[in-house]
């Protein structure tokens, strides 16, 4: 889980942090705009956009910071039943799955907003459907596909092909192609676990499949 900020200049609507989280093995990622960040701010976050959405994590790894490191923080993960892992304040090979979360969309927002910086915080749900439709070389697969089974609809393909209205023959025959779907997408999900397992062997450091990526960025990470 990461800070990211504060950014400058801050938004129209006056945000300047965003705080993120991605999940290790889906390389799925959450985030949301704030004006600052403090521990209820976090908790919040976890419960609204994780645990309510995707159910509860077994690890949350953060950094030392006091927003992430203390006794509310402390009396919620317990509630949860969840392990909050720390790293040191900033350790890139610790940090590394944040890191690169924070590069991607940081990047796309950097380009979506072009010369309008202040929108950033309404152009970061758009930056977040980008990167999660977008193909991962670590898992073979889009952020998208590990959660829901499935690839997103795009625009383009609502373009070019009428998904709307289809008779009873055409339903049935898409439910059999769902069903098979999901069969393969099993099948994906068991290589990608595969191959996660491979890439921790080759690492000194051994990181848990089912946890949010940690980390903490204080400097301006759109316009660098």
């Amino acid at each position: 889980m990461d800070i990211i900020g504060p950014i400058t200049p801050k938004s129209n609507s006056d945000w300047q942090y965003i705080l993120a989280a991605t999940d290790y093995f889906s390389k799925w990622a959450e985030a949301g705009t704030y004006r600052e960040v403090k521990a209820t701010t976090i908790i919040d976050f976890i419960r609204t956009q994780i645990i309510y959405r995707y159910g509860v994590h077994r690890y949350i790894v953060t950094d030392n910071s006091t927003p992430f490191r203390n006794k509310v923080m402390d009396h919620f993960c317990q509630k949860f039943c969840i392990q909050q892992r720390t790293s040191l304040a900033y350790n890139p090979e610790a940090n590394g799955l944040a890191d690169e979360f924070n590069k991607m969309p940081c990047k796309i927002l950097k380009k979506i907003i072009g010369t309008h910086k202040k929108s950033w915080d309404e152009k970061l749900g758009e930056a977040l459907w980008a990167y999660r439709t977008s193909f991962q070389t670590t898992t073979k697969s889009t952020p998208y596909s590990l959660v829901y089974g499935t690839e997103a609809v795009l625009p383009l393909e609502r373009r070019t092909h009428d998904r709307g209205v289809c008779s009873v023959a055409t339903c049935r025959a898409r439910v059999t192609r769902k069903a098979a779907t999901r069969s393969t997408t099993v099948t994906r999900v068991l290589l990608v676990s595969d191959d996660t397992s491979l890439q921790q062997k080759s690492t000194d450091q051994v990181i848990p499949k089912r946890r949010l990526g940690a980390g903490s960025q204080t400097a301006n990470a759109l316009y660098e």
